[in-house]
């Protein structure tokens, strides 16, 4: 009897040994997949920035960053405050968790559709970006998509500022005297990239052509 009970204690220790193998299994591909998926958001995010002439290395300061990503996409940077007391609402008043969460929820896909529309892309794109982060940045990122200019989704929160517009559309119309002419042909002065005669920004390098 003491010997039968020995042989079942190992067996229910084996069992437990099997689960937390595979547990730890289940844990490390998902940290992997994790990494590997914020590593290509941050390349991505980094050659955006390039593209929209802000210095890569600004992509990695929180808060700042968010603060720059709706300046290239032209939204309204009240948002950047309105993230933060979402947050922290959800963390310490569970009551107003929901209400924080569709506002967090709606600036996740401003975000998308605007920064699509600010390289030239559709509101399918837009999709891609919410639901395939690190494949669609870097795509936008590494990809020979140009950045056109701050095109913001219409916001039903904040109007679009008219002043910005007309001088967006302004800027469309107007060249930069730091680029190299050759025939029809425009190269960026400062990498030697070859750009279309209407682009504003270098896709290479993200230097300003305006």
């Amino acid at each position: 009897m003491l010997l039968y009970e020995f042989f079942e204690k190992i067996a229910v220790y084996e069992g437990l040994e099997d689960f937390i193998l595979v547990f730890l299994i289940v844990v490390s591909v998902f940290v992997i997949f994790a990494l590997i998926s914020y590593l290509l958001v941050v390349i991505g995010k980094w050659k955006i920035f390039k593209k929209a002439g802000v210095a890569g290395w600004k992509s990695f300061i929180p808060i700042y960053n968010t603060y720059l990503f709706c300046q290239i996409c032209g939204i309204n940077t009240t948002w950047v405050w309105i993230s933060l007391i979402c947050f922290f609402v959800s963390i310490t008043i569970p009551l107003l968790s929901f209400i924080s969460s569709v506002l967090s929820l709606y600036f996740v896909i401003l975000q998308a559709v605007s920064l699509s529309k600010s390289f030239g892309k559709s509101e399918a794109f837009a999709i891609g970006l919410i639901f395939l982060s690190p494949i669609f940045y870097l795509i936008l990122g590494c990809g020979k998509s140009k950045y056109i200019g701050p095109i913001a989704m219409n916001d039903i929160f904040f109007k679009e500022n008219k002043d910005n517009v007309v001088n967006e559309k302004q800027s469309v119309n107007n060249f930069s005297n730091d680029t190299t002419a050759v025939g029809n042909a425009r190269f960026c002065s400062q990498c030697g990239v070859e750009i279309d005669v209407n682009d504003l920004f270098c896709y290479n390098c993200g230097h300003k052509c305006k």
